[in-house]
């Protein structure tokens, strides 16, 4: 398995899925769900309102992660919503979120991945946890090839640590708007190349 960590706008990633970190009533409002409503116009949102109009519901429990369908060169959008109503989050909420994506990506024969932080902004959920549960569950994840983008070069240094100590995978290097964190130069120790 390839895991990148990328800084800059994850609808610029290459990958069959993307995800977008939603709230519980499922409105693109901000972060990737807005970047998203750029990239792929009304047709998500529409999506996300159908669901939760058939379902009868005005919000989804923590925790769920539903599909729509493509956008831009993504195959499939998977929304995971990683906090719950008050915007609160924690490390077992993020880790049942995240794998549940990484099994609607495997059911759907996905291979590759454009993760943002899942409960990080909104969610306030700091960096560090979510990265801890994304280095314990990344061997289960079943697919080729991860790129997790994030926000900020300090997130991309604290990830590209994290991620290093337990995962020694090739870390594609790219040019453009996007950086990348590498792990491990076939050294024992962990460092960052931005």
């Amino acid at each position: 398995m390839q895991i990148k960590v990328l800084q800059g706008d994850i609808t610029h990633s290459r990958a069959d899925v993307l995800v977008v970190s939603a709230n519980p009533w499922l409105r693109l409002t901000g972060g990737v769900g807005a970047a998203l409503e750029a990239l792929a116009g009304d047709s998500p949102r529409l999506e996300l309102e159908t669901h939760l109009k058939a379902s009868g519901l005005a919000m989804v429990d923590p925790g769920t992660v539903l599909g729509t369908g493509p956008a831009g060169e993504f195959q499939a959008v998977l929304h995971a919503v990683a906090i719950d109503g008050r915007y609160h989050s924690s490390p077992d909420l993020v880790r049942a979120s995240l794998m549940e994506v990484f099994a609607q990506a495997r059911q759907g024969g996905y291979k590759s991945m454009a993760l943002p932080a899942l409960a990080t902004g909104y969610g306030n959920l700091p960096m560090i946890d979510f990265l801890l549960v994304l280095r314990d569950i990344l061997p289960e994840c079943g697919l080729e090839e991860v790129t997790l983008v994030l926000a900020r070069d300090e997130f991309v240094e604290q990830a590209g640590i994290v991620l290093g100590t337990t995962a020694p995978c090739p870390w594609p290097r790219t040019s453009g708007r996007s950086r990348v964190a590498s792990a491990f130069d076939g050294g024992d120790t962990p460092h960052v190349g931005l």
